[in-house]
């Protein structure tokens, strides 16, 4: 495929996903929410510092930003610790899968309130997009993290 068929695919796949996340009621939802996260977008910023992760996503506001944190065991962080899996294909089959870059600040403070209630999980865009994608029993690393959508007090 090409590049230009890989990006029509991957926004067809999130509108999808989209639609489906905003339609439904998402009290009672035990799916798992899965966000991919592209490092090479314009509106998001990854930092990766002694083994924690963290992701900015801004918006055309300078008052309104997402944040993604993936704060692994190992840190001993007393509030926080987020676990590490591997999913595979029919995992994600029963997951909704979500851009992050797609989504607005609604949608990310929809996730955050979603988020008290379940765990949400982050898989890198290269991982996820990559060739290999394709082959049956293709393990992704999923984070599971913490979202906020900070705006305007």
């Amino acid at each position: 495929m090409t590049n230009i068929s890989n990006i029509l695919l991957s926004l067809l796949v999130s509108l999808i996903s989209l639609g489906s996340f905003i339609s439904e009621d998402c009290s009672g939802n035990n799916e798992k929410i899965i966000l991919i996260v592209n490092k090479d977008s314009k509106r998001i910023d990854v930092y990766d510092r002694n083994g924690s992760t963290s992701v900015w996503v801004s918006f055309g506001s300078p008052n309104l930003r997402a944040n993604l944190f993936h704060i692994p065991p190992e840190v001993n962080h007393w509030e926080y610790s987020h676990e590490k899996v591997e999913v595979g294909h029919l995992d994600l089959a029963k997951s909704q899968v979500l851009f992050a870059e797609n989504l607005d600040f609604m949608d990310w403070g929809d996730l955050e309130q979603l988020g008290k209630k379940q765990k949400i999980y982050m898989i890198l865009y290269e991982d996820y997009m990559s060739k290999e994608r394709f082959v049956w029993n293709k393990k992704f690393t999923a984070y599971e993290v913490w979202v906020t959508a900070d705006g305007p007090i």
